[in-house]
């Protein structure tokens, strides 16, 4: 398994007490403007993995606040690997990048609670809109987080 990593590809070193959001995807490069936006918005460790197994690890392993999805992890659907996340902890909070529409959407993902649907190529505006969200669903972090 890969180390912990941030879009540019430098080892974080999160432990279990830093929060973190895990953004899943095969495609890390394209996703660049909004991990950075988002990483600079929230203050937030984003760890980049490509592979369900990964997500699944990092998630057991450390504090996930939320997990950005990508539509398709190789063979596997991105609401798959949501709906094993939520059963390694279900206040987790999950977003995808999915071009369905949304009566689809919200029929392939009824009942997961799902935060947000982003497009495919979700740029630095859909950063900000997904924190912006996001903060009002989760405590401030404290001085014993840090």
């Amino acid at each position: 398994m890969q180390p912990e990593t941030n879009p540019s590809g430098k080892d974080l070193g999160a432990t279990a007490a830093t929060r973190i959001i895990l953004l899943v995807t095969t495609r890390p490069s394209h996703m660049l403007p909004f991990s950075r936006e988002l990483r600079d918005a929230s203050g937030m460790q984003i760890v980049v993995v490509g592979s369900a197994e990964e997500a699944i690890a990092a998630a057991r392993r450390s504090s996930v606040v939320m997990a950005v999805v990508d539509d398709l992890i190789g063979d596997n659907g991105g609401l798959d690997l949501i709906r094993h996340l939520i059963h390694i902890d279900a206040f987790m909070h999950t977003a995808v990048l999915s071009d369905a529409d949304e009566s689809t959407f919200h029929d392939r993902s009824e009942g997961l609670g799902i935060l947000a649907k982003l497009s495919l190529m979700p740029g630095q505006k859909d950063a900000r809109r997904l924190w912006e969200l996001l903060r009002t669903m989760i405590p401030p972090m404290n001085s014993a987080d840090d």
